[in-house]
């Protein structure tokens, strides 16, 4: 490892290092035939804290995506700074501490988690080593396949295998750009299994998500972006607690009731026992992410 990848790799290893420090973050774009200034992210202030799982949310087209290629060094900003680790997005350096998985995968049908990793390998500078990449694929759930061409890949066996790619070099920090997107049940369950594991293993997670239940069953913190501005950041609980959950209940005429801000399971039989009706069935109910960017 040359003395680049040393200052990198020993950059920021203190406990409470920030992943990724964003300072005044604005960045404009040129749109039109008169080439009209947009301003895609104004003056945002963020901090992505260590060791910690945090969702980035909001509406499509708020400044998402753009935030995830100022943290890649893709776009420099009109002004501000973004800072991995201490070292500034747009050297290239500090792409070494990073792995990324796109929203949408794109591979050759006729590819194989051996001849993909192994490519992966070789442009991250690294041997293309065959015990690497068995271990990638048993961490995430892909060792029967390693040979498997991925034109009969699921989309969930498609993201294991980019979240494997993203793995290659043993970054410290991983962006996930909709990791559960497109994803059944069962794929959902297995992929937030493989984000949780990774963060036990000290590895820091940026995502995001437009999904209530991956807020609540992933992250530590949240940042909310509305209309390239950064309107909530902090824990995830914090957020969620001012968008309680509230219940239904549907009664024998069928006649259905709302009891929204009600905390607990007793309150909502409290409730529906003013209406002296035998309830047919009861059910929680929380506000979907797009109903929460709208409050």
């Amino acid at each position: 490892m040359g003395k680049q990848e040393n200052e990198v790799q020993n950059s920021g290893t203190g406990i409470n290092t920030p992943a990724v420090i964003g300072q005044k973050v604005t960045f404009d774009v040129l749109v039109g035939f008169l080439q009209r200034k947009k301003t895609v992210l104004h003056g945002i202030d963020f901090t992505v804290a260590p060791h910690r799982i945090t969702a980035l949310v909001g509406p499509n087209g708020a400044g998402k995506t753009t935030l995830f290629h100022q943290i890649l060094g893709f776009k420099i900003p009109t002004s501000g700074s973004v800072h991995v680790y201490g070292v500034p997005a747009s050297d290239p350096s500090s792409r070494l501490a990073i792995g990324f998985v796109p929203e949408r995968p794109y591979l050759p049908a006729k590819e194989t988690p051996r001849g993909f990793l192994s490519l992966c390998m070789r442009l991250s500078g690294m041997p293309a080593r065959i015990e690497r990449i068995e271990e990638l694929l048993l961490r995430v759930g892909l060792s029967g396949a390693i040979d498997q061409r991925t034109e009969s890949f699921s989309k969930g066996m498609l993201q294991r295998l980019l979240i494997a790619q993203a793995l290659v070099h043993d970054p410290k920090l991983l962006l996930l750009d909709e990791p559960m997107s497109g994803l059944d049940p069962d794929g959902r369950i297995e992929v937030r299994n493989i984000i949780r594991e990774l963060k036990n293993a000290g590895k820091t997670i940026l995502f995001t998500t437009h999904v209530v239940e991956d807020i609540e069953w992933l992250a530590d913190d949240l940042l909310l972006i509305q209309e390239g501005r950064l309107t909530f950041s902090g824990p995830a609980l914090d957020f969620l607690a001012k968008h309680p959950a509230s219940y239904e209940v549907m009664f024998e005429d069928q006649e259905l009731l709302q009891y929204p801000g009600i905390a607990d399971l007793s309150g909502a039989l409290a409730k529906q026992s003013e209406h002296q009706k035998k309830p047919l069935l009861i059910k929680q109910r929380r506000k979907g992410i797009e109903e929460m960017y709208r409050k």
